[in-house]
C-alpha cells in the first residue's frame, strides 16, 4: 500500500513539472469563438477548436517534438486539448460546459482561461496539460502538422 501512494505522490509531482515547464514557456495568448468541441469522456479530455479574432503569433505547433502540448495554431485557428469541464443537465446527465460559440480568452501572461457565453464569464480556470496518452483525441486535430 505504501509503494502505490509513493507512486502516486511521484506521479502527480511529475504531471506539476510537466505543467510547470510547459506553462513557464509557453506565453501566447489567444481569444476567439469555438466553432467545434469533440469529446473524450473516458479521459475527460476535449478537442476544441477556435475561430480566432486576436492572438500574439500565427504559428505555434510543437507536434513533431512533444506529446505534452496545449494549443496549436496556425494563421486565424487554434485547436486546444482541455479538460472536459462538467456540468449536469436536467436530467442529471454530465455533459461538458464549453461549448460551439462560446467565446474564449487564453491569457499566457496569467496562464489562465477565460470562457464567456453571450459576453457572460460563465468558467474561468487554470489550464494543464494532460498526462494521459491521449492518441485518439491527437488524431481528431483538424489543423495539418
Amino acid at each position: 500500500m505504501a509503494l502505490a501512494i509513493t507512486y502516486s505522490i511521484n506521479d502527480q509531482s511529475q504531471f506539476e513539472k510537466l505543467n510547470e515547464r510547459y506553462f513557464e514557456s509557453f506565453n501566447e495568448s489567444f481569444e476567439g469563438r469555438i466553432t467545434n468541441v469533440v469529446n473524450e469522456y473516458n479521459v475527460h479530455t476535449c478537442l476544441i477548436s477556435i475561430e480566432l479574432s486576436n492572438s500574439t503569433t500565427e504559428q505555434y505547433d510543437i507536434r513533431e517534438t512533444t506529446d505534452d502540448y496545449y494549443a496549436v495554431i496556425k494563421g486565424n485557428r487554434a485547436e486546444l486539448i482541455e479538460h472536459v469541464i462538467y456540468q449536469h443537465d436536467r436530467t442529471g446527465e454530465s455533459e461538458n460546459l464549453i461549448r460551439p460559440d462560446d467565446y474564449f480568452i487564453f491569457d499566457g501572461q496569467k496562464d489562465s482561461a477565460y470562457l464567456y457565453r453571450d459576453n457572460e464569464l460563465i468558467q474561468n480556470w487554470k489550464p494543464m496539460i494532460n498526462d494521459f496518452q491521449l492518441v485518439t483525441i491527437r488524431n481528431k486535430h483538424r489543423i495539418e502538422k
